[in-house]
């Protein structure tokens, strides 16, 4: 770069002087070589430095508009600022992006971000007109000089947040003051900014700022809107920011720093000072940066593109011209050119009649916008005559002002009316003509006669023409200067100034009840109706405080949200705003000073049932009731899961509508014992409420009812009496002897409505029993009774009358008898007689008193003998016994009534239809059907077993212990061992259940308690808060088996979030297998697993914290439902 160039240059500036002459004044040079110019086609593939890159290969934040942290990312070199005058600002501006050099956040945990932004290159004038960061104008005035910001100078909506420092690049010996408190012990007074145009920033975040979002994007963009290089305006030789264009070329040809670095002894002064004053008669202005990703040639054609201009070279200058109206110098026909003339057209490939200007619209933060030329394409005659549009893109991105943009649009459009060949001729009278000078050309023989532009002169090398000058003439016409289009621009103004966000409405504030989280309250309200509406933020504060608490942001189309972990009681105030898509927020719609009401309940259980009914749905025999309902754990409540509100089951024990007693359960079952009922005074008919019961006390379902029964046992059957001695025998069936059957009651009355002389007899015998009671005349009755006891009434059998005589009744004639044997004489003679017929032989004894007999007889007819008594009474006593005064008669017959009576008798086999035996020593018992109250079988086989009722151990105790078979099919079994195969199609355990393998999903869980609130507090000042709590919950298996298991550990961690930036990670360890969460929200599910092979698990779960803010906040947090889950473990939970 620098010295010389003249040797390459005259090739590239002759592309440059074709191209602009001819069709676009410098807007596209490589369209230059389908036109043929041979010279200049040829420059645009050699190395040149017109086709280098300006300075690097670097991108660069001027051209982009952006923010770069890139080292290798290019400085902006800004050209302009005089004019045009645009919105009443003092000339014009250039808008360039920023390099960030350095960021940091003060002593690392402050509010305070300090950035340092690298503007552009020094030599701008000190004038930053405007600073935008994301967009949003921070300056209330203008910067005219280095230095800090006066806050005055800031927007009063940022003044709060922002400080400001800027410099434009002198020679300084010390850092920036901003930088000495903000940028960190790093940066040092080697930091001071020579050499480029810089601007400090420190942005303080505080509880508003967020609110608001007010400069809260750490990665913000920061544009800067400046005057550009002070450079040598030519029109007038002052120094000032010029946006001449001319001017601007001269210095990129001549900067040694960023420009091409030529001796300006290689430039055409007049010829520049004439282009430039041309641009200041006519306004054109030109205002951009160098584009560090464009060549030099790329720069100087946008520049030229401003003004129609073309550079060339003429006497081994570079030279500047004008593309504008003027005379022909010179007329050139048959008797002045030499050889042959060459004549090209302009064909297709390059025309068009449609023009899409981009140019750079002020009004609109500098973006680029288009605008088609013509205006009105439906009535254009060329588009009409063409059939079609064709459309080409010129680049006017350096001019600012749309009647100069409309200017030099007309014109590009206009040369492809006039423009129809391009002539080369030889010829020596051309000598003092120059690049642009319009000449008149009249050859007959090819018809033409127009007037043309020189776009190339040379020295003519040709053996028949050596000497003489060849030109490349464009054909032209003065209407190209006559273009009148306006066109139609798009209005300036942004959305920025204008944009305004709707607010929510009707913000309600409900109390959604006591959960797992603690208090909860739902916050709903209506959406914005602001077209262009992106979230909303959510925020509460406890009353009578200032700053708000911000809790989330919502989208669109969520429009309610769940605040967690209040306090019941306390008054809060909540708030919600809308924020749009570009970032600006509504104002807060605020409901103060409310304590959340209660508005819903859980839901009622259903599904209420008696699980052990018998006799029908809502009745059973046994003697304890057990209910249960449907489970509940997969509803939704208000949008939650119901667990999340769910404490316990209330189960209500009710009496005549009077509820006595409540219990509580978290199962879906509950066994309410006959020793509860006793205990509670109930009885045999209980009415139930079960209803679901929250956190709180204001959080619970409505009662589901249910009543059972447990009736009195039914009628005893085949109620029989029958009487022995001294006693009445008594025997039932067992047929319909219920489960809870306690006793057997009996009755015997001498009246048959029981009113008196009633003897009442309790039994707990099976089939039979004995009741004392003298002889005599009575009227019986039994019943069965159950564990519940007499309640006011038993179902009595029918009342059976019945005689009751055990004892020998008493004989006179039979004492006086005896009497006489004893004492009359005349007994020893008694009449005998012999008894001798055909039939057979006998003997009798015959007593006849009026007609009554009484005697004994023998007979034997050789096949049987008889021995007879005929009397009413019958008996024997011994002799011994005959004289005691009350006798003993160990044998009596009746014969009146039948009886016989017997003392004592030794009966070697006997076959009795009936009996009633007291007690019985039995060698030998063949029982066609029995009833035996109380057997014990010393060794016994039996062929078949039919069960009346029940069997049961000796120690069985109902739920407790033993073993228990009742009629009806049910068993019990407190114990048992089963070495074959079980079948069953549902079941529950309450112990330990062990197997080699389990088919299907065997799960063990537990929840554990929460670990609790904790809350850290940070004082105001630079010391950090940091700490750390561990929580324990571990796992001992049943066994000490070392078999694999997965573990799953999860658990819902809550913390607070405030403007303070405190910092929170969560590592849940098991047995070593660590998982580290960083907590960031609200409320969060964390969740790890691990697969175990020790029969032992150990969970830690560590959450550390760190407060560092320089100001006093605050942080709250608590592990909630933390539940480990055991794959084929089975033992206990502890902590």
């Amino acid at each position: 770069m620098g010295k010389g160039g003249g040797g390459f240059l005259s090739a590239i500036v002759m592309a440059v002087a074709v191209f602009a002459a001819f069709y676009t004044g410098g807007a596209s040079l490589y369209a230059a070589a389908a036109w043929g110019a041979g010279a200049g086609a040829l420059s645009f593939v050699m190395s040149s430095q017109l086709a280098q890159i300006g300075t690097t290969g670097y991108d660069d934040a001027a051209t982009s508009l952006s923010r770069s942290t890139s080292p290798a990312s290019g400085l902006p070199v800004l050209l302009g600022g005089d004019g045009p005058t645009i919105e009443g600002k003092n000339g014009s501006f250039v808008l360039s992006g920023t390099i960030v050099s350095w960021y940091n956040i003060k002593n690392s945990d402050s509010q305070y971000l300090y950035t340092e932004h690298i503007v552009a290159m020094a030599g701008t004038e000190k004038w930053i007109e405007q600073i935008y960061i994301d967009k949003e104008p921070v300056l209330e005035t203008s910067i005219r000089a280095d230095g800090v910001v006066s806050p005055n100078m800031i927007k009063p909506e940022f003044r709060p947040y922002l400080q400001l420092e800027v410099r434009f690049g002198g020679a300084y010996t010390n850092t920036k003051t901003l930088a000495t408190e903000y940028a960190g012990p790093r940066y040092n007074n080697n930091f001071r900014g020579d050499g480029v145009v810089s601007i400090a920033t420190v942005i303080k975040k505080t509880q508003d700022s967020l609110e608001t979002s007010t400069l809260v994007n750490d990665n913000y963009v920061m544009q800067v809107e400046l005057k550009g290089q002070v450079i040598t305006d030519l029109s007038d030789m002052s120094r000032k920011p010029s946006s001449n264009g001319p001017s601007q070329i001269y210095e990129i040809l001549t900067n040694q720093i960023w420009g091409m670095g030529l001796e300006p002894a290689l430039i055409d002064m007049d010829s520049f000072r004439t282009a430039a004053q041309y641009c200041k008669d006519m306004s054109f202005y030109s205002n951009g940066a160098v584009s560090y990703n464009e060549t030099y040639k790329q720069t100087i054609e946008s520049i030229l593109q401003t003004f129609s201009g073309f550079v060339y070279t003429n006497m081994g200058k570079i030279c500047c011209g004008v593309d504008r109206k003027s005379v022909s110098l010179k007329t050139f026909n048959e008797t002045n050119i030499v050889g042959d003339v060459k004549v090209v057209t302009s064909g297709t490939s390059n025309y068009c009649n449609t023009i899409d200007a981009k140019y750079t619209a002020v009004g609109n933060k500098y973006g680029n916008d288009i605008v088609r030329f013509p205006s009105e394409i439906s009535q254009d005659e060329v588009i009409r005559s063409d059939g079609r549009v064709i459309t080409r893109a010129l680049d006017f991105t350096w001019v600012y002002e749309k009647t100069h943009l409309a200017q030099l649009a007309n014109r590009e459009l206009l040369k492809m009316k006039y423009g129809q060949n391009v002539i080369t001729l030889t010829t020596p009278d051309a000598w003092d003509l120059e690049i642009y000078d319009c000449v008149d050309v009249h050859l007959q023989e090819l018809e033409i006669n127009s007037k043309y532009r020189i776009v190339a002169k040379d020295i003519s090398t040709a053996q028949d023409s050596l000497g003489y000058i060849q030109l490349t003439l464009a054909q032209t016409n003065d209407g190209i200067y006559e273009g009148k289009d306006p066109g139609v621009w798009t209005p300036d103004g942004s959305i920025n100034n204008v944009i305004g966000v709707q607010p929510p409405s009707n913000l309600e504030v409900v109390k959604k009840g006591g959960t797992i989280n603690g208090m909860i309250v739902n916050m709903s309200w209506t959406a914005s109706p602001d077209p262009n509406l992106r979230g909303y933020y959510v925020y509460y504060r406890r009353s009578g405080t200032n700053d708000w608490s911000y809790l989330a942001a919502t989208n669109i189309y969520e429009t309610s949200y769940d605040v967690y972990n209040l306090v019941d009681g306390v008054k809060y105030d909540f708030a919600v705003a809308a924020y749009n898509n570009l970032g600006f927020v509504s104002n807060k719609l605020e409901v103060n000073g409310v304590t959340p009401d209660f508005n819903f309940t859980l839901p009622t259980p259903t599904g209420l049932v008696l699980i052990n009914a018998s006799i029908n749905a809502t009745t059973t025999e046994a003697e304890d009731f057990y209910i249960g309902w449907n489970d509940q754990t997969s509803l939704q409540v208000n949008g939650r899961p119901f667990m999340d509100y769910f404490k316990e089951y209330e189960i209500g024990v009710y009496k005549s509508g009077v509820k006595v007693k409540t219990y509580r359960t978290k199962d879906l079952t509950f066994m309410y014992t006959l020793a509860q009922n006793r205990a509670d005074d109930i009885g045999r008919t209980v009415r139930f409420s079960v209803s679901a019961r929250g956190f709180s006390s204001g959080t619970y379902s409505a009662e589901a009812f249910i009543e059972v029964t447990n009736p009195q046992a039914p009628q005893v059957l085949d109620f029989k009496v029958a009487s022995g001695i001294g006693a009445l025998a008594f025997t039932w069936s067992v047929a319909n002897r219920p489960i809870d059957f306690d006793h057997m009651i009996f009755q015997v009355s001498s009246t048959s409505d029981y009113s008196s002389g009633v003897i009442t007899h309790t039994s707990t015998a099976a089939f039979t029993d004995w009741m004392s009671v003298p002889d005599g005349e009575y009227y019986i009755r039994a019943a069965q009774v159950d564990v519940y006891g007499m309640d006011g009434y038993v179902n009595w059998t029918l009342s059976l009358p019945y005689k009751q005589n055990t004892s020998i009744p008493f004989s006179q004639l039979n004492e006086d008898i005896i009497d006489g044997v004893l004492d009359s004489a005349k007994m020893n003679t008694i009449k005998q007689e012999i008894i001798d017929n055909v039939d057979f032989k006998g003997w009798q004894v015959v007593a006849n008193q009026n007609g009554y007999i009484s005697g004994i007889a023998l007979g034997n007819d050789g096949k049987e003998s008889v021995f007879t008594v005929v009397a009413d009474r019958f008996s024997l006593i011994s002799s011994a016994n005959a004289s005691d005064t009350t006798r003993n008669y160990p044998f009596v017959v009746d014969a009146s009534t039948g009886t016989t009576y017997l003392k004592s008798a030794m009966i070697q086999n006997a076959s009795i239809n009936g009996a009633q035996i007291a007690q019985a020593t039995i060698q030998n018992a063949n029982i066609a059907n029995g009833a035996i109250n109380s057997l014990k079988v010393q060794d016994g086989a039996i062929t078949n077993l039919k069960i009346g009722n029940e069997i049961y151990s000796n120690n069985y105790v109902w739920n407790k212990s033993g073993w228990y078979i009742g009629k009806d099919g049910n068993a019990f079994f407190n114990n048992g061992n089963f070495r074959g195969t079980v079948y069953a199609t549902g079941g529950e355990f309450t112990g330990t259940v062990k197997a080699t393998s389990f088919v299907g999903d065997i799960v063990n869980g537990n929840v554990y308690p929460d670990t609790g609130l904790v809350r850290i507090d940070k004082p105001s000042g630079g010391t950090p808060v940091t700490g750390s709590r561990t929580y324990y919950f571990n796992f001992s298996d049943s066994t000490t088996d070392a078999r694999s298991k997965k573990i799953v550990f999860d658990m819902n961690f809550l913390r607070s979030i405030s403007s303070g930036g405190e910092t929170v990670q969560c590592s849940i360890n098991i047995n070593g297998s660590v998982r580290t969460y960083a907590v960031n929200d609200t409320y969060t599910l964390l969740r790890h697993s691990a697969v175990v092979d020790s029969p032992n698990v150990y969970v830690s779960v560590t959450v550390s914290y760190s407060l560092t803010n320089t100001v006093a906040h605050g942080l709250t947090f608590n592990c909630l439902t933390p539940m480990m889950q055991i794959m084929r473990g089975n033992g206990s939970f502890w902590q």
